[in-house]
């Protein structure tokens, strides 16, 4: 340790240092601290200081080795351990980070800047007693600062000691005058909210009534005054405040929600399942929504609701005055309003409902297409029944012949996207077939032809059909976002990312995943390069996603500072809120899951596998460099442009290197416990890693709450017999302890014999496919008969055919079985073709047909090209002939006229 103090001249060129650093002039800066190194070269602070500069021009190990050794000569002072500190935040340790500012803050306790610091640190690491703590100093320090008052009370609400919290809050109103009304809204809506999660409704409800002449949002502050008046059961009121919010939106579902449970027909609450109302609520509702309908008459989703409550014949009348206003308009959205009716399709009476609804829409096919050709309904023989009478009536009154010639695509769009839900393609394409004929310009129509052959498995041709409908419009961005996934699902990866990167403007040869931020496109390329076993690529785009969602959580705190500053108090804690779940997004979860199973797979393989990885990686940069030096548009961008595109690992090659890969799959692993709990993935995921790790205990916690959630889990069923089956052969090396636990474990599930227990699961599971192919695999697992294990997973009953995953499971089985011996998937496809008839991956004889089809056409086009080539050529020649024979008519002329000439010419002489 050293104490050493500058000069005069000295501290002037540190301080000068110090400032050319916070304005971000970094070489500046590290030219003016060498000057003071070249004469104090142990000089503590200097060293520190030259650390953090050298990690802002990316020299991260000698920045680390400066800050240490700063810090071990100066570490009485607090600027060596504030340096240290922004090094591990800047280099996200924030732990470590935390413990720095500490001790900085130990060594200067006058260092207000620093205690900030520190609050900072300790709320983005959720110490919330060391925020409280810190943020207690400062309002001592400061009390004639807002954000001072803002944050104790804040720091209080995350301890949740919200009597505190009201009270830091009501006596910063008390003692000072707000003149900002948008402030003091904000305030007024913080402070209701603490007395709201104190418990305290019925004073959240009196000060609802204090503070409404102070609200700025009045929509909102109705929208709490109801939902409070719901809680205290005081109905009457809060009908009266919803009905007031519903004249301003009457398409709003919590407003309609709040209505039925005001007038008590649905319990608060309580999840709104319409098909499990009873009589008494129907009625109840039947009366509700009629009236609501000559109020609101224009509102669809009160006419939505009118549906839900009817039946039968009922339900036909509402469903036809419903659909035909907005068939006449051409509203493509009509099948995504109705979505809701396509659920739970198991319970008869929905069924039903959705067999009234294909009625109903195949008797407007009849009567538009009869209109389109110019006959009557009256040519129609099927006015027997009054009913029926009754609905021709309704439909030939509302839909005009004019009308019905442009409304006709639309029915046959919705009956395709009704027969799509169904999963019965046939009809499906019939139907959009039929639509595409009546509208070949209508945009909807090539995007869903996409999706529907998406459904049937059929990659290829749904990639084209959405590449067309790109085609027809290049400005929108949505559907060029959704040629890229198409093209990406096909395994096109540089298809998908050139038509991505058309919204790249300047940079789109040279996208950097980096800055994008587009979390769904990372894990589709992810997922691509998965499938086609690029691993080191795969694990680059899944590692990007991870990556994006932790700068989300890294940038809180900007975010945080601001709203302090501003008094926006309740966008603070629905901020914090959302950081406290941040890693539970699904895009999250499909990409840490993607990253842990790439690290188990490299784990499985060894070292060999990896090192074979290393050399394809170290090829594909060396061509990627070679690319570059001979890009032309590389060459002419800029330096700033250039460091935007430039990837210091363009293939993934560092991540592949790792040689411990189950502690990386492990540090995406603790993500997801911390905050994805609630998903069983993450606990499946947990149980692959620790049996790997041979951390039994928690392997053990991760099997119980799988059994928590679904003790029937057919993941769970193979992933327990590995466990115990590794936990057998490692037995003598186990402790008497985790010995015990996996004895009580087998206890608790009756565990007798592996082979016994696998056969009581198929036998209470033998009508479900993937519980059927779980049990195959462990009995390869035991070595059991390999032909009767292949049998059970080959195995697919005609019942099971009505399943609308039944495509994507019997793929999983397509890929299992190639893993085991091709023969089988060769065997297995032949026995599928037929039900899959569209999927590529069960014909591909289908894709070769093409490209024997394309090369067909592209030399029927060729022979064309020599044909037009021929025909041109011969057309040349004969006006060459042509040109020839007028050049010799002209020679011959000219040659007559100069002997006419001559001819006169001596005429003349001899009349002379």
């Amino acid at each position: 340790m050293t104490n050493i103090s500058l000069p005069h001249k000295l501290e002037k060129i540190f301080d000068n240092a110090i400032k050319l650093y916070d304005q971000k002039e970094y070489h500046k800066s590290l030219e003016e601290i060498e000057e003071v190194l070249k004469k104090k070269p142990q000089h503590p602070e200097s060293l520190s200081l030259k650390g953090l500069v050298l990690l802002e021009i990316d020299r991260k190990e000698e920045a680390l080795e400066f800050c240490r050794k700063g810090l071990s000569l100066g570490i009485t002072h607090f600027f060596t351990w504030q340096a240290y500190a922004i090094y591990n935040k800047k280099t996200k340790n924030y732990k470590e980070s935390l413990k720095c500012y500490q001790r900085a803050y130990e060594k200067d306790q006058k260092n207000l800047s620093l205690l900030i610091e520190l609050s900072n640190m300790q709320l983005l690491t959720r110490d919330f007693n060391g925020y409280l703590d810190s943020r207690k100093k400062l309002l001592k320090l400061q009390p004639n600062k807002k954000e001072n008052w803002f944050a104790f009370s804040f720091a209080n609400y995350l301890n949740k000691d919200y009597d505190m919290a009201i009270q830091t809050i009501e006596k910063y109103t008390t003692s000072n005058k707000i003149r900002n009304q948008n402030e003091m809204s904000e305030i007024a809506f913080y402070h209701n909210e603490l007395i709201e999660i104190s418990g305290n409704y019925e004073h959240c409800n009196e000060h609802l009534d204090n503070i409404f002449p102070f609200i700025k949002d009045k929509r909102r502050w109705k929208e709490k005054k109801a939902r409070m008046l719901l809680i205290l059961k005081k109905y009457i009121m809060a009908e009266r405040m919803y009905y007031m919010l519903l004249d301003q939106n009457p398409s709003m579902n919590e407003y309609l929600d709040g209505i039925e449970q005001a007038k008590q027909i649905i319990p608060i609450n309580a999840k709104r399942e319409p098909w499990n109302f009873n009589e008494k609520q129907l009625k109840q509702l039947n009366e509700l929504y009629s009236q609501l309908q000559k109020k609101y008459p224009k509102s669809l989703l009160i006419n939505k609701r009118i549906l839900e409550i009817k039946y039968s014949q009922n339900f036909k009348k509402a469903f036809i005055e419903y659909v035909i206003p907005q068939i006449k308009k051409g509203i493509p959205s009509m099948f995504s309003n109705l979505i809701s009716f396509y659920q739970n399709l198991n319970i008869e009476k929905n069924m039903d409902r959705v067999k009234i609804i294909e009625q109903v829409m195949f008797d407007f096919v009849k009567r538009l297409e009869y209109v389109r050709i110019g006959k009557s309904d009256n040519d129609e023989n099927n006015e027997n029944d009054k009913n029926k009478k009754e609905e021709d009536s309704i439909i030939n009154k509302k839909i005009e012949i004019e009308e019905s010639r442009a409304s006709l695509v639309y029915v046959y769009y919705y009956l395709t996207q009704h027969f799509d839900k169904l999963h019965q393609f046939e009809k499906a394409f019939e139907f959009l077939n039929k639509a595409i004929e009546h509208t070949p310009t209508l945009f909807d129509l090539y995007a869903f032809k996409g999706r529907l052959y998406k459904h049937v498995g059929d990659f290829d041709l749904a990639s084209k059909c959405v590449e067309k409908t790109r085609k027809l419009d290049l400005a929108d961005r949505h559907i060029n976002n959704e040629s890229t996934k198409y093209f990406l699902r096909n395994q096109q990866t540089k298809k998908g990312t050139e038509i991505f990167n058309i919204f790249m403007k300047d940079l789109q040869n040279f996208p950097n995943w980096r800055y994008f931020q587009v979390s769904w496109m990372t894990n589709e390329m992810g997922s691509a390069h998965l499938k086609k076993k690029e691993y080191s690529f795969a694990l680059k785009m899944f590692q990007q996603t991870t990556k994006n969602y932790t700068a989300y959580y890294d940038n809180q705190l900007t975010y945080h500072q601001y709203c302090l500053k501003e008094g926006h108090l309740c966008s603070l804690m629905n901020l914090v809120n959302l950081t406290n779940k941040i890693y539970s997004y699904p895009f999250y979860l499909t990409a840490a899951k993607g990253v842990i199973e790439i690290y188990l797979y490299l784990h499985d393989q060894g070292a060999e596998f990896q090192k074979e990885l290393i050399t394809e990686c170290e090829k594909l940069e060396k061509e990627i460099n070679e690319k570059k030096k001979t890009d032309e548009q590389y060459l002419q961008l800029d330096d700033d442009e250039k460091k935007l595109v430039e990837d210091d690992d363009p293939v993934g090659k560092k991540l592949i290197e790792t040689k411990k890969p189950l502690e990386e799959a492990l540090k995406i692993l603790q993500k997801l416990e911390n905050q994805a709990g609630h998903s069983l993935d993450t606990h499946l995921l947990a149980l692959k890693v620790y049996t790997k790790m041979g951390n039994y205990n928690s392997a053990i916690e991760a099997i119980q709450k799988i059994r928590k959630v679904d003790p029937n889990n057919f993941q769970l069923h193979k992933l327990l017999v590995e466990f115990l089956l590794q936990a057998k052969n490692n037995k003598k090396d186990l402790n008497e302890k985790i010995n015990t636990t996996i004895n009580d474990l087998q206890k608790e599930l009756n565990i007798q014999s592996l082979s016994e227990y696998n056969q009581q699961f198929l036998q209470k599971n033998i009508n479900k496919l993937e519980h059927r192919v779980s049990v195959a695999e462990v009995m390869l697992l035991l070595g059991e008969n390999k032909e009767k294990a292949i049998e059970i997973m080959m195995k697919v009953d005609d019942l099971e055919f009505e399943n609308k995953r039944l495509l994507q499971s019997c793929l999983n089985i397509l890929l299992k079985l190639q893993s085991i011996d091709e023969n089988y998937a060769i065997q297995y496809r032949e026995k599928y073709s037929e039900k899959f008839k569209y999927s590529t991956d069960f014909n591909p004889q289908i894709l070769e047909i093409r490209k024997e089809k394309k090369i067909q056409k592209q030399l029927e086009f060729e022979k064309k090209i020599e044909l037009e080539k021929e025909k041109l050529k011969e057309k040349e020649k004969e006006k060459e002939k042509e040109n020839k024979n007028q050049n010799e008519k002209e020679n011959e002329k000219e040659i007559q006229k100069k002997t006419e000439k001559e001819d006169e010419k001596e005429k003349d002489k001899e009349n002379k």
